[in-house]
């Protein structure tokens, strides 16, 4: 009688073991999916927000004013990276729009051009692939 007791119990300890086993490898690997989207959209965010920043010669202060453009502590590692991409964007910026001087444009439309360009470096594939790729070798250092 005692036997029969004692192989269902043995056989529900088991089951409920590789259960959790399964759920904990579910769970790392969803943190690991939520941790790379935050990355590369945490990388795009301020790449635009340096964009921003350096398009208006530093009269923006975005990461005071916007906590979105505040580096998170996983992306302190990137901050020079995220910083020569934006100002070398900032630099096309500036070289597409030499031609024209101030006051060609009205005056309410003074800085939309940066915004739009930046807004177009922000959604391109070329950040979106170097911030994948900076996601990669991240996560090849925390292993």
């Amino acid at each position: 009688m005692k036997f029969s007791y004692t192989f269902p119990t043995l056989l529900f300890l088991v089951s409920l073991t590789s259960c959790s086993t399964q759920n904990n490898s579910i769970s790392a690997r969803q943190y690991s999916k939520n941790y790379e989207s935050a990355f590369v959209e945490g990388f795009k965010t301020l790449s635009f927000c340096k964009c921003l920043d350096y398009g208006n010669s530093g009269k923006l202060n975005l990461s005071a004013e916007d906590a979105s453009c505040r580096y998170p502590d996983y992306l302190y590692g990137e901050a020079n990276i995220i910083d020569s991409l934006a100002l070398a964007e900032s630099r096309r910026i500036a070289l597409d729009a030499a031609g024209r001087g101030k006051g060609q444009v009205a005056e309410g439309m003074e800085g939309k051009r940066i915004i739009g360009q930046c807004l177009e470096f922000y959604s391109g594939k070329e950040l979106e692939a170097f911030a994948k790729s900076r996601y990669e070798a991240d996560r090849k250092v925390r292993k």
